[in-house]
C-alpha cells in the first residue's frame, strides 16, 4: 500500500547555538498521512437484485455518502448511494434492485456473457491512500439454449413393503 508523506511540523523551527557562533537548524518530522481505502471484495446475485461488498482497507475512516456503480456489459445500469461511514477494516453490503430490468435474463440469444463491473466511490467522493483499486470486474455467462431432458426419471432398486 503506497503511504503519502506529509509534513508535519511540530515546531516551527528550533534553532540552537552550537558554542556561540553557529545555529543548526532541525529538520521537520514526517508523518504519514492515513487515508481510507476502499474495495470491491466481491457481488453476487440474489433473486432481483445485484450485491455487493465494499470494503475500507485504508487506515483511516471512509466517509459516508459516496455512490457504488453497476455496470452490466459497459452498460452504467444504476448507482447505489452508501450511506454510513466505513472505520477500518468496515465492511458494508449493498444492492442494486434490477427488479423488472434485468439484462441478466434476455430473450436476446446473442448475449451469452455480460462483463459485470462494480465500482466503489465512482465520483471520488472519498480521498483514498489508492484510487486505483475501485473496481472489481467478473464475467457472468448463461446458457445459449435451455436444457433438453429427453427422457423421464426411473426409479430402480424399489422393495415390496406389503
Amino acid at each position: 500500500m503506497k503511504t503519502e508523506i506529509a509534513l508535519f511540523v511540530s515546531c516551527v523551527l528550533l534553532i540552537s547555538a552550537f558554542e556561540g557562533s553557529i545555529l543548526k537548524a532541525t529538520t521537520p518530522d514526517l508523518m504519514p498521512i492515513s487515508k481510507p481505502d476502499l474495495v470491491i471484495t466481491d457481488f453476487w446475485l440474489q433473486e432481483a437484485s445485484i450485491r455487493y461488498q465494499v470494503m475500507n482497507n485504508g487506515d483511516a475512516t471512509a466517509s459516508q455518502g459516496h455512490a457504488a456503480f453497476l455496470f452490466i456489459s459497459g452498460v452504467n445500469v444504476m448507482q447505489d448511494i452508501v450511506e454510513v461511514e466505513l472505520s477500518l477494516g468496515g465492511r458494508y453490503q449493498g444492492s442494486f434492485q434490477l427488479g423488472e430490468f434485468n439484462p441478466l435474463v434476455s430473450n436476446d440469444s446473442s448475449i451469452l456473457r455480460n462483463q459485470m463491473i462494480v465500482f466503489a466511490d465512482f465520483y471520488n467522493a472519498v480521498d483514498e491512500s489508492n484510487e486505483t483499486n475501485n473496481q472489481r470486474e467478473e464475467s457472468w455467462s448463461r446458457d445459449s439454449v435451455a436444457p433438453n431432458i429427453v427422457k423421464p426419471p426411473v426409479v430402480e432398486g424399489l422393495t415390496d413393503a406389503r
